[in-house]
């Protein structure tokens, strides 16, 4: 996006396609999907002991550093980008600012809740190594699924791409893009890409810029 210089001239743009794995490919897709739960709830559990001990809160860049470690230490977290883990990271965050916020005012201690795994249902992949490729999406080195429904916005750029699984066991493909406004037939009235101009009279009830008139109608 170097080329962007104000934000008003972008939108965003999401893309929701069904993914259709095979056997090996939804197996090593459950597999990245619990190694974040797990991870999830691991730092989750960090955050609730230095809330009851009042000790520092860990923000999203420490989680960041500990996550490193642990892809080394925790076999469930083998092989999963870290790009994808930090997600896990981002949500306790949010986590532990909610906790923070409503632990402000005058009332019992409020401290971050393990997330069960039929709660967590969506994982992340890099926008930048994700691609299109005929009827199938490059998800990571370990990933490349079948999916319908894909096509790029004109002009966009992926953002955002997350792998959701929802309550009957379909797997869908969320891709944010971001394209230019004018791309996606959104223009500022102070500023058209194509002025127009309408003019109301007698003869012809409207006539626009380019000529073409609507008849006026005999109502007698």
């Amino acid at each position: 996006m170097g080329e962007r210089h104000n934000a008003r001239d972008w939108t965003c743009v999401t893309i929701v396609s069904p993914v259709y794995p095979n056997v090996s490919e939804e197996r090593e897709m459950k597999r990245q999907l619990s190694g974040c739960h797990i991870l999830h709830n691991m730092l989750i559990d960090e955050g609730r002991m230095a809330f009851i001990e009042g000790r520092h809160i860990p923000d999203y860049k420490e989680m960041c550093t500990m996550i490193t470690s642990l892809r080394r230490d925790v076999p469930d977290l083998d092989g999963i980008n870290v790009y994808t883990l930090r997600d896990a990271a981002a949500r306790a965050e949010d986590s532990f600012e909610d906790c923070d916020r409503r632990n402000s005012l005058p009332r019992e201690l409020i401290i971050p809740r393990f997330k069960a795994l039929s709660r967590y249902r969506s994982i992340v992949f890099n926008p930048n190594t994700f691609g299109i490729e005929g009827a199938r999406v490059n998800l990571s080195s370990k990933l490349n699924v079948r999916a319908r429904n894909l096509h790029t916005p004109k002009g966009g750029e992926p953002v955002t791409v997350r792998l959701c699984l929802d309550g009957r066991g379909r797997w869908m493909l969320h891709v944010s893009y971001m394209v230019r406004r004018t791309m996606h037939n959104e223009e500022f009235l102070e500023n058209p890409l194509h002025p127009e101009a309408f003019d109301l009279g007698l003869t012809h009830e409207i006539t626009d810029t380019e000529g073409n008139t609507i008849t006026r109608p005999e109502y007698y």
